[in-house]
């Protein structure tokens, strides 16, 4: 059995024959994240007005010295699907679901019958970079703003009621000595004294 590297040492020494006969293969590389899709696409074009009657293609993956074609790895079980257009020669490679492990680099290979022969001619490769999703943590910043409208009336109240107790015994002092003043300079006719009474003497006789 053909090993895979003398598999496309003859490729390519049959694309070096048909000189004029060239594959374009795009993207040249993708980076995708992991659950992404992706799609690679060939097509074949004779430049030299060479005749290709018939075509078929098949996708490679390139893993360190072996070359797997896609169809045949189990990693790629229903999450892979090929495409081939009869009237354009071109072709497609989707992929599903990327998972890490998908990365590496993919060829097309066509075979084709052209000018009554065989030949054999692929692309320049895709590479495909499979990496995790980056996950961006957001912080959020709440600032609460607390008013304690309880502890301030207490605390109002108290300065209140600690400023009446101050001067309460001024106040007491101040009406003592009004008393005081008033039934000193202010005597009744009676002989009698009555405090606040400047107002109230009964009149006298004339």
């Amino acid at each position: 059995m053909l090993s895979h590297g003398f598999l496309f040492a003859v490729i390519h020494l049959s694309a070096y024959i048909h000189c004029k006969v060239r594959v374009e293969q795009q993207p040249a590389a993708v980076h995708q994240t992991t659950g992404e899709n992706t799609t690679i696409f060939c097509k074949i074009y004779a430049d030299g007005g060479e005749i290709i009657s018939m075509c078929d293609i098949e996708w490679y993956r390139r893993s360190e010295d072996r070359w797997p074609e896609v169809k045949q790895l189990s990693q790629f079980r229903g999450r892979f699907h090929e495409f081939m257009n009869n009237s354009r020669w071109s072709g497609s490679l989707s992929l599903t679901t990327l998972e890490l492990n998908d990365t590496g680099k993919y060829y097309c290979n066509y075979i084709c019958w052209i000018d009554g022969g065989i030949s054999q001619h692929n692309g320049f490769g895709t590479n495909l970079s499979v990496h995790e999703e980056a996950t961006v943590t957001t912080a959020t910043v709440i600032t609460t703003k607390t008013v304690h409208t309880d502890a301030f009336t207490e605390e109002t109240t108290d300065d209140a009621l600690y400023t009446f107790l101050l001067f309460l015994p001024l106040s007491l002092k101040l009406l003592g000595l009004f008393i005081i003043t008033d039934m000193l300079f202010f005597p009744l006719a009676s002989g009698d004294w009555f405090p606040f009474s400047a107002n109230l003497r009964p009149p006298t006789g004339s």
